[in-house]
């Protein structure tokens, strides 16, 4: 799926007393895989990230 984009931009909060995480990866043009995750408290704070 090279080329194909997401368009949802936003951040929803998660429930009350929950984490949430996003996770997203990116295949580069020479067939190298990247990826990076944030994990998020239910106020927005950044819990940790990679």
């Amino acid at each position: 799926m090279v080329g194909r984009r997401c368009n949802n931009t936003s951040w929803s909060l998660s429930p009350r007393g929950t984490l949430k995480m996003n996770v997203d990866a990116h295949l580069s043009g020479d067939g190298r895989w990247f990826s990076g995750l944030i994990l998020r408290r239910c106020d927005g704070s950044t819990v940790g990230a990679s």
